[in-house]
């Protein structure tokens, strides 16, 4: 975590270490719950706040205040754009399908922040809604999650789900009846070729 790099760079402390302290804190860890009271940011990082100091108080062993310190660090980096990237071919892949008739919207277990980083990245041209479920309330694979999609786009001849997450998304969607297509991290982001003629 660069946070953590930024502020405390001779710590000692290998950022894995904070790992399975925040492994059960984010919302999307735990999907079956719902969580439509956190649909604001400043509600959904207030919740959060107590998991990141836990964390850096365990592994730093540090006082409660330089980790409240500390904790206040996350969010600034974590919707900071430049952390962020996109595969070489997302661009060219969302115009050709874009081209073929199709729609793009994003179904995300995100942080409230999602639209700005989305939009920062230069995807927003391609992207015609933003579900997040920090604005839902839903996780992935909570049926909630696919449902608010599937009737918030109706009519549509054709709905997919593409993703990385065998459960999340792929398990999920197919859950409510709707298609599903893995893809994989480390290749290239969708042959076009097979959403053509769906």
């Amino acid at each position: 975590m660069d946070v953590l790099r930024g502020a405390r760079p001779n710590c000692g402390v290998a950022i894995e270490a904070l790992h399975p302290h925040l492994g059960a804190g984010f919302p999307w860890h735990q999907p079956e719950t719902e969580h439509t009271d956190l649909t604001d940011a400043e509600s959904w990082w207030s919740r959060m706040t107590p998991v990141f100091v836990n964390a850096f108080r365990t592994v730093l062993r540090c006082s409660e205040e330089d980790a409240l310190e500390l904790s206040l660090l996350v969010r600034p980096a974590y919707i900071d754009a430049g952390a962020w990237g996109v595969y070489d071919d997302t661009l060219q892949c969302l115009e050709q399908l874009r081209g073929d008739g199709w729609r793009h919207v994003i179904l995300s277990n995100h942080v409230p922040e999602l639209p700005l980083i989305v939009e920062c990245l230069g995807l927003s041209p391609y992207i015609d809604r933003i579900f997040n479920s920090a604005a839902t309330g839903y996780e992935k694979p909570h049926p909630r999650a696919f449902q608010h999609v599937m009737e918030s786009l109706q009519p549509y001849s054709s709905i997919w789900m593409l993703g990385d997450n065998p459960v999340a998304d792929i398990e999920g969607a197919r859950a409510v009846g709707m298609n599903a297509l893995l893809v994989r991290a480390g290749k290239s982001l969708l042959d076009v070729s097979a959403l053509s003629g769906l």
